[in-house]
């Protein structure tokens, strides 16, 4: 245990009871220090056996001692400037207690060795919460609940009331939960963000068609009740029609739908960008099906960089899927699957027109 705490409960001793009292307490515990070194490590029943001389010298029980010790301490940091860790540490109380792992960690930095115990909170509500202490070392429930009462009324100008609901004690840990009961403030504004958040995650519909400049919405009879202001640029008179029925929608007997999502993420010189796509085409050619559909997902990280492309054709009963390619130096990875309508016209028409010369020929 390192001298910061032995110190602290040295000098609430001296300045509640003086330098011949805490000499007195020193002789009956057996202590040979005077004073502490705030960063050098001491045996770890050192403040027990200065607790319970102090019971003995004072008349006061040990449980009450150590809930001054804790009282103490808090006010005791302050003059090394960790009441400045204690204070950002939360913007109100409950965030102090949601963090104190936080704060044992940040001590590390000046004392390596520490082995701190561990809190963690559950039960919260707007008049307070369950507080669970665990710890590798025992007798000092009463010193945390000193502590803690002491900053919610030094840095958060909170009275805190401290029960214990349970206390289970191994031979090597003491775990121990502790009802506070307090006006959780913190609480409630988590709440309202909450709701707030919430809230913002409507959005409205003009804001979104000006999102989606090529889109379009139809009812379950097909008919047009809304469309994108790229299309309603081409198709003035959209709105209220069949959508089958439109005959501009299908300048070649097909229909274009196109979304396009764009999603750019920037922190720091690390970026991440993602861009989806989705065209869907439906070709309407007398017993010719055609589905196109295109996924293009663009992930980005520094030089690292994923697009997938996928096209699905059905002609007829015939099924065609081709083309994976995998290109590893660069981390490029691109899937093709597609096929060409358009290569099987060609072929039927040239073929069409020879036999037709022909014949006409003869």
């Amino acid at each position: 245990m390192y001298g910061l705490l032995m110190q602290s409960v040295v000098t609430y001793l001296q300045d509640t009871y003086g330098e011949k009292m805490w000499e007195e307490i020193r002789r009956q515990a057996g202590i040979e220090h005077h004073s502490f070194s705030l960063h050098e490590r001491y045996k770890e029943d050192i403040i027990a056996r200065i607790t319970k001389a102090a019971s003995k010298c004072t008349g006061i029980e040990p449980d009450t001692i150590m809930d001054s010790f804790g009282v103490c301490f808090v006010k005791y940091v302050s003059q090394y400037n960790y009441d400045r860790v204690l204070r950002v540490l939360g913007r109100n109380l409950r965030d102090f207690l949601n963090g104190l792992d936080n704060l044992h960690e940040y001590l590390r930095f000046s004392y390596k060795d520490i082995v701190p115990p561990s809190f963690f909170c559950e039960n919260e509500h707007e008049m307070g919460l369950d507080l669970h202490y665990r710890s590798s070392r025992k007798g000092y429930v009463h010193y945390v609940i000193g502590q803690i009462r002491a900053v919610g009324k030094t840095f958060y100008n909170t009275d805190i009331d401290i029960r214990i609901h349970s206390h289970v004690e191994t031979e090597d840990s003491s775990h121990v939960i502790f009802n506070l009961t307090f006006h959780n403030e913190g609480f409630k504004s988590s709440i309202h963000k909450e709701v707030v958040e919430t809230d913002q995650f409507k959005i409205p519909a003009y804001f979104f068609r000006s999102l989606f400049p090529f889109h379009i919405q139809f009812q379950k009879n097909m008919n047009i009740v809304s469309a994108g202001s790229g299309l309603q640029a081409i198709m003035p008179d959209v709105i209220g029609k069949d959508l089958l029925q439109v005959p501009n929608f299908i300048p070649t007997l097909s229909i274009y739908l196109s979304i396009y999502l764009s999603i750019y993420l920037f922190d720091s010189v690390n970026f991440l960008s993602i861009y989806l796509s989705i065209y869907l085409s439906i070709y309407l050619f007398n017993s010719v099906h055609y589905l196109s559909i295109y996924l293009s997902i663009y992930l980005s990280n520094s030089v690292h960089f994923l697009s997938i492309y996928l096209s699905i054709y059905l002609f007829n009963s015939v099924h065609f899927l081709s083309t994976i390619y995998l290109f590893n130096s660069v981390h490029f990875l691109t899937i093709y699957l597609s096929i060409y309508l358009s290569i099987y016209l060609s072929i039927y028409l040239i073929l069409f027109i020879f036999y037709l010369s022909i014949y006409l020929s003869i």
